[in-house]
C-alpha cells in the first residue's frame, strides 16, 4: 500500500486484456458502432472478445494506443496488452466518504485506444469499471466507433440551494459536457458519477448526489466521472433569522447611484431611491453573522464597484453603510470545476535557469486539502516547479526541481489566509528559495542547481492531481532574477509598468471580457481562459 496526498492509493498487479478472431464465431456489423462481443472465461485469465468492423474480424495491433487512468500501452501483435501496477485512489468504502476504505477505487475507470488510419481516426472503449487491491483485471466488451467515444469533457453541477439547514437536504443535479456538444444528466451512481465531501460532519453525500446537511460549516461536494470534476459548495446553517437591509450607493464624490445593481446572497434589490438608498425587506439570513451587500454599475463605459458589510440585526434593520462604488479593475474567477488561466510557454521559457520571482494576489475560498494554483507540468515530478494552497489548514505546498534537487515541502503553516486578498510571492535565486505572505518572508530553505524544464505550458488553477484551484486570481508577475525582502515589498505597494528590469510577465487581468488576458509585460506572452475561467469585478485593493 502506497501513500499519495494523504489519501490511499493501491495498485492493481495488472490490466490485461486480449483482443483476437475467435474461431467458428460469426461478425455482424454496423454503420457506426459495433460493440466487441465477449467470450465469459473462467478463473483470472485473459477474456477473448471480438472486434466487429466493416465485414471483417480484426486484432488489435500496435497501430492502436490504448489507455487506462493516464496509463498508455500498445498492444502486442496477438492483441493481448498488459498495464501492470495501475493504481487508482480508495478514500472511502461502499458506504461512501466516511466510511473506511474497502480496497475498491472509488472512481470508476475506462479503457479508451485510438489509431488514426489514412487520415481516418477510429476508437474503442470499454465500459466504466473498478479495480481491486491486488487482483489482475480483465478487460471485455468494448465498443468500437469512428466517432469520439461519448465521454465527458467537463462537469457542471447546480442544485436549487448552495444554503442548507442542518437536517435539510437537496438533490445536486451533475451535467456533463461532451465532445459532441451535448449535455447529459449523469447525477445518479448508474450514469458512473462518484461523489465524496471535504467534511462529512458538516455534509454528506450519497451515491446519487443528494446532499444532507449535518452540522454548521461549508463543505464542498466533488462529482467525478470518467475523469472530468466538478466542485459544488454547499453551506450548511443551524438557524435562520429574518432581518431587513439597508445601504446608500454613492461615488467617491458623494453623487448617488441611482442606477446601480445591488445584490445580497444572490438577490437584487428591485430599484434604488432618488438618494442611493437601497432596501431588502424581511429576508432569512444566517444568525449571528455579517452580510455583504455588493453593488455594481457602469458609468461611462467604466465598470464600478463597492461593498458595504453590517452584522446581522435579528428581527430589525441591519445596515451595511454606505457603499462607494470605483473602479478597482477585473480579477480571474476559477470555480475550481475545471476552470485554469494557460501562458503559452514554460517558466524555462521566460529564459529562467537558476533565479526567478513569482508573484500573484489570490483570494483562495475556504476549501480542504491541497489545492493546485500554479505548475508547468502534467505531473509532481515533470513540472519544473510548483506552488499550491491549503487555506482550511493555513498551509502552503512548493515544489522546485533542479538538476541537483528535487525539493517538496508540505509542511508550511501560515497566519489565515482564506476568503481574503492575499500575495504569495516565491523566489529561487540557485541557492534557497524562499516565500512571502504579503511581503513578509515566512520561509526559506537552501537548494541549489538549474531549475529542469516542465513538459507543459505553464497554467494557473490546474492540478496534476485532482484539486483545482478555488477563487481569484489578480496581478501575476514573473521575474528572471529573485527579488529581495524589501523588493517584494516595493513591488506590491505600486503598480507594475510593465517594463520593470527583469519582468519576464505580467498579467493584471482587467480586460473585463473575452477569453485572452494580455501579458503587460514586453514579452507578450497573452494567456487564455479555459474550462469555464471567468471575470470577477474585483481587486486586491477591497482586501481590507
Amino acid at each position: 500500500m502506497h501513500k499519495r496526498l494523504a489519501m490511499s492509493v493501491y495498485d492493481v498487479q495488472e490490466l490485461v486484456a486480449l483482443v483476437r478472431p475467435v474461431p467458428g464465431l460469426a461478425c455482424s456489423c454496423s454503420e457506426s458502432l459495433a460493440k466487441l462481443l465477449q467470450l465469459l472465461l473462467v478463473l483470472c485469465t485473459i477474456v477473448g472478445v471480438i472486434l466487429v468492423t466493416e465485414g471483417d474480424c480484426q486484432v488489435l495491433d500496435e497501430s492502436w494506443t490504448l489507455t487506462v487512468n493516464g496509463r498508455s500501452v500498445r498492444p502486442n501483435p496477438d492483441g493481448s496488452f498488459r498495464i501492470p501496477n495501475l493504481s487508482a485512489g480508495d478514500r472511502f468504502g461502499a458506504g461512501g466518504p466516511g466510511t473506511r476504505p474497502d480496497f475498491l477505487s472509488d472512481d470508476f475507470l475506462r479503457l479508451v485506444g485510438s489509431r488514426t488510419i489514412e487520415g481516418r481516426t477510429e476508437y474503442v472503449f470499454s465500459e466504466p469499471f473498478q479495480i481491486r487491491q491486488g487482483e489482475t483485471f480483465t478487460i471485455g466488451n468494448l465498443t468500437y466507433t469512428t466517432i469520439a467515444p461519448p465521454l465527458p469533457e467537463s462537469l457542471v453541477i447546480t442544485a436549487d440551494t448552495s444554503l442548507l439547514m442542518v437536517g435539510s437536504a437537496a438533490q445536486l443535479v451533475t451535467t456533463g459536457l461532451l465532445g459532441d456538444g451535448s449535455r447529459p444528466d449523469l447525477s445518479a451512481r448508474v450514469a458512473w458519477t462518484v461523489y465524496r465531501t471535504s467534511n462529512a460532519a458538516i455534509a454528506s453525500v450519497d451515491e446519487d448526489g443528494l446532499v444532507s446537511g449535518n452540522g454548521k460549516g461549508v463543505a464542498f461536494i466533488t462529482a467525478v466521472n470518467d475523469g472530468a470534476a466538478a466542485v459544488y459548495r454547499m453551506r450548511v446553517e443551524e438557524e435562520l433569522v429574518t432581518t431587513s437591509v439597508e445601504g446608500r450607493t454613492q461615488l467617491l464624490d458623494g453623487t448617488p447611484v441611482v442606477d446601480a445593481n445591488v445584490t445580497l446572497f444572490g438577490q437584487s434589490v428591485p430599484s434604488l431611491a432618488p438618494d442611493g438608498i437601497f432596501s431588502f425587506t424581511d429576508i432569512e439570513v444566517p444568525s449571528g453573522e455579517s452580510v455583504t451587500a455588493v453593488a455594481t454599475a457602469d458609468v461611462g463605459g467604466t465598470g464600478l464597484l463597492g461593498v458595504g458589510r453590517g452584522v446581522v440585526v435579528a428581527d430589525g434593520v441591519t445596515d451595511v453603510g454606505i457603499l462607494v462604488l470605483e473602479d478597482v479593475g477585473y480579477a480571474l474567477d476559477l470555480d475550481g470545476s475545471g476552470a485554469y488561466l494557460e501562458i503559452p510557454t514554460t517558466l524555462r521559457g521566460f529564459g529562467v535557469t537558476n533565479a526567478f520571482t513569482i508573484s500573484v494576489w489570490i483570494k483562495a475560498d475556504d476549501v480542504s486539502g491541497m489545492h493546485m494554483l500554479l505548475e508547468d507540468g502534467t505531473q509532481f515530478n515533470t513540472s519544473s516547479f510548483y506552488l499550491g494552497v491549503s487555506p482550511r489548514q493555513r498551509r502552503v505546498f512548493a515544489r522546485l526541481n533542479t538538476t541537483r534537487t528535487s525539493y517538496f515541502n508540505d509542511s508550511i503553516s501560515l497566519p489565515p489566509f482564506a476568503e481574503r486578498w492575499a500575495n504569495l510571492t516565491y523566489t529561487y535565486d540557485g541557492a534557497a528559495i524562499r516565500l512571502y505572505l504579503d511581503g513578509a518572508l515566512f520561509f526559506s530553505r537552501g537548494v541549489s542547481g538549474n531549475i529542469v524544464a516542465g513538459n507543459r505550458n505553464l497554467r494557473v488553477g490546474f492540478p496534476s492531481g485532482e484539486r483545482f484551484f478555488v477563487g481569484r486570481v489578480d496581478e501575476l508577475s514573473i521575474w528572471t532574477l529573485a527579488l529581495s525582502e524589501d523588493q517584494v515589498r516595493s513591488m506590491l505597494a505600486q503598480d507594475l509598468s510593465g517594463t520593470e528590469a527583469g519582468l519576464a510577465g505580467f498579467w493584471s487581468f482587467d480586460e473585463g471580457q473575452g477569453e485572452v488576458s494580455a501579458d503587460r509585460s514586453v514579452n507578450g506572452n497573452d494567456a487564455s481562459l479555459a474550462g469555464g475561467a471567468a471575470w470577477a469585478l474585483d481587486n486586491p485593493r477591497l482586501r481590507q
